[in-house]
């Protein structure tokens, strides 16, 4: 019996190290983006006050060509890189909502739509039921966007707090009832709203988002999500840290 057990027992042993030495190893939250190509960038067009840049300069956006969430005059962003029928995106947007509120004023959070259904992304093959309605959500939140801005981001919340019972005929009577039908029919027409998720895709594609959601703090990609809102707040403002920390590029 005693001879049995010794090798189970040892067994058990280098299991218990095993995990008590992943403990003691520090989850690393954050990565540096590879950019594959140092001569290319994404710029996209927009007088210097309203450039936000990332990843060391490779990416440059349009603050008012985009949602964004807080400070409209912030001086530091964070991209989120989301579909509205991704389980964790919805975990994302809880723990950064509240994170926000421990962030000084001055971060806000930049949008990129990233809808995983083939009706509007080509980059999918095969469709996942559960991300029927990601390409028509997505629609109606930039619909809303478009109509008035200043209901985006109460609609955008009410659509991740809604999102297991959703679909887009409800989606649709929320968005009228804020902004108005005549102005979400408008909207809606705008082909402004698919250039936006077309761009935005090859956009999420160009910085290497292989799993939603994604999340980027200057030069940083998120790789493992914190379970606490503190915690992701405090990995925040260690990226940008880093970031202004880090020497210029040449």
């Amino acid at each position: 019996m005693r001879r049995a057990g010794f090798p189970a027992l040892v067994g058990l042993v280098g299991v218990g190290l095993l995990i008590a030495l992943q403990l003691m190893v520090p989850v690393k939250f954050t990565k540096t983006i590879e950019w594959q190509a140092t001569d290319e960038r994404w710029a996209e067009p927009a007088p210097p006050e309203d450039q936000i840049v990332f990843a060391d300069g490779h990416i440059t956006l349009d603050r008012r060509a985009r949602p964004t969430l807080g400070l409209s005059a912030a001086r530091r962003y964070v991209i989120e890189v989301i579909d509205y029928t991704c389980p964790r995106c919805a975990i994302l947007h809880e723990l950064l909502r509240d994170a926000r509120d421990m962030l000084p004023p001055d971060i806000a959070v930049v949008l990129v739509f990233a809808p995983q259904h083939s009706s509007c992304n080509d980059e999918i093959l095969e469709d996942i039921p559960a991300y029927e309605h990601a390409c028509s959500l997505t629609r109606l939140a930039l619909a809303v966007w478009l109509a008035d801005s200043t209901k985006f981001e109460p609609f955008h919340n009410w659509l991740f707090e809604h999102a297991e019972e959703l679909s887009p005929e409800i989606a649709q009577q929320e968005a009228g009832r804020l902004v108005g039908e005549n102005a979400l029919n408008h909207a809606l027409a705008d082909p402004r709203v698919e250039q936006i998720i077309q761009r935005d895709l090859a956009l999420a594609q160009r910085i290497g988002i292989g799993q939603l959601p994604g999340l980027i703090v200057a030069d940083r990609s998120f790789s493992a999500l914190p379970e606490q809102p503190r915690e992701l707040a405090r990995q925040i403002h260690r990226a940008f840290k880093m970031a202004e920390s880090a020497p210029p590029p040449h």
